[in-house]
């Protein structure tokens, strides 16, 4: 008699620290029972218990949710596309575990999960918020998306260009003779803007020059 009322304290003693453990540890940890239809088929699942993890991370308490089904707690929660009543009663109906990344529309937020089946109808969920790290590889990801689309995009001369002695026209990639300034539009992100240099003008428009170089003294553009 002594040595099974010793088991049983120290069984207790066991399940205490277990308990204390569970509601001690970081990350959210829930259990649930599901809920079927006639079918067999999984529609709904009540919360058993949650840690204090599981508050802070959904922002869910306890009082609120323990006892409750799902479909109460989070209402629409049914038409979420991550499935959760469908997914965590596959696990409580057939024993398999299973661990994903999932967003919850109910919630706003990125979870990694662990769900697990300690026994026939039940099903266990450890889980912690990912949505910071979710959020920086979506940053770098769009980050390295727009680099991609703007070298692309980007054009550039590279290599010998064919210029016509003459008129100075450029020959393109197909053969075609065009304006130099068609074909630096094309080729880069550049805009031409026309001028005229002081050889060009005096020997083109000598009164000008005169009045613009009196002393034939050519000065460095500032290109204003």
């Amino acid at each position: 008699m002594d040595a099974e009322l010793k088991f049983a304290e120290t069984l207790e003693a066991h399940l205490a620290f277990l308990q204390k453990f569970i509601f001690s540890i970081p990350s959210g940890l829930a259990l649930h029972k599901i809920i079927v239809d006639k079918n067999q088929k999984p529609v709904d699942y009540v919360f058993v218990e949650i840690n204090g993890a599981f508050e802070k991370l959904t922002g869910l308490q306890r009082e609120a949710v323990v006892g409750k089904r799902v479909t109460e707690v989070l209402p629409g929660v049914e038409k979420d596309p991550a499935d959760w009543i469908g997914v965590y009663g596959q696990v409580a109906l057939t024993g398999e575990s299973t661990s994903f990344d999932q967003f919850s529309e109910a919630i706003q937020r990125w979870f990694r999960i662990v769900a697990t089946c300690p026994e026939p109808g039940y099903f266990m969920v450890i889980f912690e918020d990912i949505t910071d790290r979710k959020n920086d590889e979506a940053e770098r990801e769009e980050l390295v998306g727009e680099l991609q689309t703007a070298l692309a995009e980007i054009s550039t001369l590279r290599g010998i260009v064919p210029l016509c002695s003459y008129c100075k026209k450029v020959r393109d990639d197909d053969g075609y003779w065009e304006q130099v300034e068609t074909y630096i539009a094309q080729k880069t992100e550049a805009q031409v803007s026309h001028g005229i240099c002081p050889g060009c003008l005096k020997e083109n428009h000598p009164e000008e020059f005169e009045l613009l170089y009196p002393n034939g003294i050519v000065k460095p553009d500032s290109g204003e």
